[in-house]
């Protein structure tokens, strides 16, 4: 477990968190990992066992085609699919389809410190998020060094979310929801100011986060759940926030699954959420209300070592719940002026 006076002096990093122990499943047909290719002029096909179908010499053309790279992989044995250069219009939904209904799976873009170089927008036809993991097979998902978006023209399906992590989905946690560990680093979650929100996690357990970029959402990383299925142990190393219209951090209720868009901020009790080096930088445009909007029971949860920048318009743009702990610097001290 953390300890807040550690992380406040900054003796302690995410990177030296000890989570608790995950017990789960494991692959035991003997295979290996497999590292899956995709790439622009690639193609995709059914073979599978020993092919070279997916290499890097002869990659896969989708992630989800009915051939693509996710029907290639097992269940629960950490294959990876890393992503080539490009914009890929395809919204990932694993949960969904039983030829993508994988566990521990990684997809990894080639964005190294420039994310925007791989880049995942919605379809444009499929309504729903662009990545979605769905309750049962959050455990084990790496998502990583990439950029994911909204399609390039005015569409409906566009104002979804970006990302949709869901440990459970329903009103009531299963036995295994402490499974469900998942990953997300070095990514940039970027809108044009439609997409209703950045990241949502639907009473996500034990999610990891390091290097994100969250820019242009509505509302930005946005915690859902219930009284009795609330996002817990969720840590956040390194987080920047740009020019989110509503809020950057804040909670809805839970809702009918399939439905994103609240009319009013709802409850999600939190339990050890942490930020650690978050940044809320340049609002742009007209102003937030808040930094953190946060509706519900908050217990053990806040910023730690964060930076604030505020817009000379809005005094009160840097108000905190009363039950979210800023650590480090006040809110007053955490500021800075820009703007003219």
């Amino acid at each position: 477990m953390i300890q807040d006076k550690n992380i406040a002096s900054g003796t302690i990093g995410i990177d030296k968190l000890a989570f608790p122990s995950i017990v789960s499943g494991k692959h035991t047909d003997g295979s290996m990992p497999l590292v899956l290719w995709v790439a622009k002029g690639g193609a995709d096909g059914g073979n599978v066992g020993l092919s070279k179908q997916g290499s890097r010499d002869e990659p896969y053309l989708t992630i989800t085609g009915a051939n693509g790279a996710l029907n290639r992989t097992i269940d629960g044995r950490g294959d990876r699919i890393i992503l080539g250069p490009g914009i890929w219009r395809e919204n990932v939904d694993i949960g969904s389809v039983a030829r993508q209904n994988k566990r521990d799976i990684g997809l990894y873009g080639s964005g190294g410190a420039h994310p925007g170089r791989t880049q995942i927008v919605s379809d444009g036809a499929t309504t729903g998020p662009t990545i979605r993991v769905r309750d049962g097979f959050l455990r084990g998902f790496i998502l990583a060094d990439l950029e994911v978006g909204n399609v390039d023209s005015a569409d409906a399906d566009r104002a979804q979310p970006l990302v949709d992590l869901e440990t459970n989905d329903t009103a009531i946690l299963t036995a295994n929801s402490r499974d469900e560990y998942a990953t997300l680093q070095n990514v940039r979650l970027a809108s044009d100011t439609t997409a209703t929100m950045g990241l949502i996690l639907t009473g996500t357990q034990m999610l990891r986060v390091s290097h994100l970029v969250v820019a242009g959402i509505i509302r930005g990383i946005v915690f859902r759940g219930s009284d009795s299925n609330f996002p817990d142990h969720c840590y956040f190393d390194d987080t920047a926030f740009f020019d989110n219209v509503t809020y950057d951090v804040g909670t809805i209720s839970a809702p009918a699954q399939g439905t994103y868009t609240p009319i009013t901020d709802g409850i999600a009790n939190l339990t050890n959420i942490k930020f650690l080096r978050s940044q809320y930088m340049d609002r742009g445009g007209t102003p937030v209300t808040n930094f953190v909007r946060v509706v519900g029971t908050v217990v053990n949860c806040g910023d730690y070592e964060f930076v604030a920048a505020r817009d000379v318009a809005d005094a009160t743009l840097m108000q905190l719940p009363v039950d979210w702990i800023a650590i480090g610097r006040s809110a007053a001290a955490a500021e800075f002026i820009i703007g003219a």
